[in-house]
């Protein structure tokens, strides 16, 4: 029995090897495993205690109970054993994952202020080059105006030609807004997947 106390020892110091083996092999082929090893620690501490004619000779009621007592005695402590080995997994296996949970929330929150960062960036670009191209078009749209001012003995044709304008001017500012609103909705949209 001491003996089995101090294999017991023994097996809690290599909990951390076989936590690992857990994580290498299937659970069930390592419970099988486990059921292996105790069957024959059980049978090497028989062979260890007993003499061969104390096993085969020994028919008498008294050793019989002292062998059947020892044998639980071991099954409990292979079952303890198992216990502990699953209770030892299941605990690893939680930290994994609360571990696995936190990275994965620090990340998502790095990986939306990058992206807000990026998206602040890029509307500012967008903003600016809008604003370029707005000063350009109004230029353009004058220059027009100039033009449609000129016509003005032709009434026919400035009718037409200020017609002309006055679309290409509604089309562009509705381009404008369109465009902004796009880039918009796909910047809330990739926002809302960083969150989730």
């Amino acid at each position: 029995m001491k003996e089995l106390s101090k294999n017991f020892g023994r097996q809690i110091d290599r909990s951390d090897r076989i936590s690992q083996e857990i994580s290498n092999q299937n659970f069930d082929d390592m419970m099988s495993v486990n059921h292996d090893q105790a069957s024959a620690r059980v049978n090497d501490y028989l062979k260890r205690n007993y003499t061969l004619a104390e096993r085969l000779f020994s028919h008498r009621p008294l050793s019989k109970l002292i062998t059947n007592v020892k044998l639980r005695e071991a099954e409990t402590e292979m079952e303890f054993r198992h216990e502990l080995l699953k209770l030892s997994s299941t605990f690893k296996l939680q930290a994994i994952n609360e571990k696995y949970d936190i990275m994965l929330k620090s990340i998502k929150v790095d990986m939306r202020e990058k992206f807000s960062a990026f998206v602040t960036a890029k509307q500012a670009n967008l903003r600016e080059t809008i604003t370029c191209e707005q000063d350009r078009f109004l230029t353009g749209t004058k220059e027009k105006y100039d033009k449609l001012a000129a016509c003005a003995s032709y009434p026919s044709l400035a009718a037409r030609y200020e017609q002309s304008i006055e679309k290409e001017v509604e089309r562009y500012f509705d381009w404008l807004d369109k465009l902004m609103d796009s880039f918009m909705k796909i910047t809330e949209e990739k926002l809302k997947e960083y969150s989730s």
